[in-house]
This record gives C-alpha cells, sequence and structure tokens, in this order.
C-alpha cells in the first residue's frame, strides 16, 4: 500500500476530514490553523511536537493546537493510517460556549492519550460527518465529543 490522503470537508460546520496513510516518510515540519484531533487507526506513526518525538500507535488519539509545529513519519515498514479533523478555533470557542455556557479557554494538556472510548467516539463523529448523516446526528456527536473533550484533561 503506497501513501494516500483523502481530504473532504462537512459544509455545515467546516470540519475539515483527513483520512491518510503514510509508509517511511509522512511530511515535513509545519504547522495548522486549526486545531486537530485525531486516531492512529493502524500502525505506529512517529511525529515530533513540543521538542518531544510522540510514538502514537493503533487506537490513540492524538492532539494539536493550532501554530503547533510537526512532523511525521512512519517507523515500521507496514506504515500507518489516521483519520483526523480540523477545528477551526472560532468554531470551536463558539461550539464550547454555547454547550457550557459560558467562556472557555482552550488550551490541549496533553498531545497524545490512550482512551478507547475516545477514540471511538472520534471515529464515530468522523464517520458521521464524512458520510453526511443527518444534521440532528452530526450535532448530536459533536456535541457528544466536545463534552467529553471539555470533561477530560485534554482540554484546559
Amino acid at each position: 500500500m503506497s501513501n494516500w490522503v483523502n481530504v473532504t470537508q462537512d459544509k455545515s460546520t467546516g470540519i475539515e476530514l483527513i483520512h491518510a496513510h503514510f509508509k517511511g516518510f509522512a511530511y515535513d515540519p509545519h504547522l495548522h490553523s486549526s486545531y486537530l484531533i485525531g486516531v492512529t487507526e493502524l500502525g505506529h506513526q512517529q511525529f515530533n511536537c513540543r521538542k518531544k518525538i510522540i510514538d502514537s500507535y493503533q487506537g490513540q488519539t492524538f492532539m494539536l493546537e493550532p501554530e503547533e509545529v510537526h512532523d511525521g513519519n512512519a517507523p515500521d515498514p507496514l506504515g500507518f493510517t489516521y483519520k483526523m479533523m480540523h477545528l477551526d478555533p472560532a468554531w470551536l470557542k463558539k461550539s464550547y460556549e454555547g454547550i457550557f455556557n459560558e467562556p472557555i479557554e482552550l488550551a490541549i494538556e496533553s498531545t497524545l492519550r490512550s482512551d478507547p472510548q475516545l477514540s471511538h467516539l472520534i471515529l464515530s463523529t468522523y464517520n458521521i460527518l464524512n458520510n453526511n448523516e443527518s444534521q440532528l446526528m452530526k450535532d448530536t456527536y459533536l456535541d457528544l465529543l466536545l463534552e467529553n473533550l471539555g470533561n477530560t484533561p485534554i482540554f484546559n
């Protein structure tokens, strides 16, 4: 299997959805203006972020704040596959304020997390957005995801 990247966007939220597979070198150091929330579906991905080497394995969740420089590579010959959502900071802040009825400061405490329930929720939300399910389903899963993230040490 060679490298591939599929990019789509949910029209109602603007959330960009990325499904990708890489072998060996994946990408040079770069940054995004959005929050990144994803799950390593298969394999072992490795990236530099926050002056540390991060190793993400199948089922682990990875998250980055806007403007965090990171790179990527697959240390194992089979490579890695992930699904990731790019969340616009303005949309995320507005959504959190709607859920919690108060201003919230968004900061990702940990880039990597091993939490099977969170990984499942991220993948379910991704799939609902990617499959263009009903707006009610999208809103329900996005609210569940944001509530889950807001009640964990990931977001402060």
